[in-house]
């Protein structure tokens, strides 16, 4: 019988932070400002990302169409556990999961292309 260890992961540097998260390489017409990642070492797909980048309007607009998002309504909470740079600017449209009235988060601003990205999968 073969027992698989899978190992978490952390980081709190942008560049990996993002690449972690998507695994791919930054995109160069990306600029990614501030990044922390965290992933369990538990068997089931667990994570935790705090990102703070800049991306084409087409990259946006997709990820809000294949994540099926919708803009959030009423109130909502900032996560108890962002670092200190997760700041989102008052004006940036919240998007969120449909029906989904906690967890993940996206603010974004779409005259300039600025996102904070809060993500969790638990």
């Amino acid at each position: 019988m073969m027992t698989f260890l899978s190992c978490g992961k952390e980081s709190s540097e942008a560049d990996e932070s993002f690449e972690l998260w998507s695994n791919h390489k930054v995109p160069s017409d990306f600029k990614i400002y501030n990044g922390q990642y965290w992933k369990s070492s538990h068997w089931s797909y667990e994570y935790i990302t705090f990102l703070h980048f800049k991306a084409p309007t087409n990259w946006i607009d997709d990820f809000i169409k294949l994540n099926d998002l919708q803009i959030a309504t009423g109130n909502y909470s900032m996560p108890y556990d962002a670092p200190k740079w997760f700041a989102p600017k008052v004006g940036q449209k919240v998007y969120i999961e449909k029906g989904i009235t906690q967890g993940s988060m996206y603010f974004v601003d779409e005259k300039t292309g600025e996102v904070f990205f809060y993500e969790i999968q638990l």
